[in-house]
């Protein structure tokens, strides 16, 4: 397994560049935040359609969250990119022994109310047409053993091009418990998220309530044209 190490300096030069970068792909960046902070571990989960899906979660971790971030990435894949761990990221090997202490290891990062933990429990990227998404299980034991103040947030980034070269990109972001059958993400959250945790019997329910999250984004992105 391989661990966050986290670099300030490595943090602060690549964030320079990622924020000239990001200026350059994208027309437009908007977040749609209907998230009420309540000063908690913040497990973030959100879609997995590109490349960039991290760094829009890094991204929104300081436009927003302001926590120390921390994002599962697929062992092989940051066996690659190691300067990722730099910057908060670190492994899972899938269908081995050592999996469970990656899952041991962010259930553990949540005890710490400063921590942010990333997850896209797609597991594969998927396209954004592709609707409803599909969650794996395994990683639903972070939830099950998570500390009780932990903050559920879903997120959910779309692009369109409309009349521009350049995507636009729109990101939503609101907690689960919020999401009534009547609420939409124009509603904003009133309840916090007190209750997120307790409201999932399993990784089916976390997929379908993220579902039932995205169908609402993609809604409001569709009043947008």
């Amino acid at each position: 397994m391989i661990k966050a190490s986290h670099s300030r300096f490595f943090d602060a030069a690549f964030g320079v560049y990622l924020k000239a970068h990001m200026r350059l792909v994208f027309k437009s960046i908007r977040i749609n935040n209907y998230f009420n902070d309540k000063g908690g571990p913040v497990l973030l989960i959100g879609n997995h359609f590109s490349w960039w899906d991290g760094f829009i979660a890094r991204h929104i971790n300081k436009k927003i969250l302001h926590r120390k971030l921390h994002l599962m990435m697929e062992e092989e894949q940051l066996s690659k990119r190691r300067f990722l761990s730099k910057l908060g990221a670190f492994s899972i090997k899938k269908n081995s022994r050592s999996a469970q202490s990656s899952l041991q290891y962010a259930t553990e990062l949540l005890s710490n109310s400063e921590n942010l933990l990333i997850l896209f429990p797609q597991g594969k990227f998927q396209s954004l047409h592709q609707h409803p998404l599909t969650f794996e299980k395994g990683w639903f034991r972070i939830i099950k053993h998570a500390p009780n103040n932990t903050q559920v947030v879903f997120m959910a980034s779309l692009v369109d091009y409309f009349a521009s070269p350049r995507p636009h990109l729109n990101v939503y972001l609101d907690s689960p418990c919020c999401l009534s059958e009547q609420s939409t993400p124009e509603s904003g959250s009133e309840t916090g998220n007190l209750a997120s945790l307790k409201i999932f019997e399993d990784a089916s329910a976390v997929e379908e309530s993220y579902n039932k999250f995205l169908s609402r984004c993609i809604a409001a992105q569709n009043s947008k044209v």
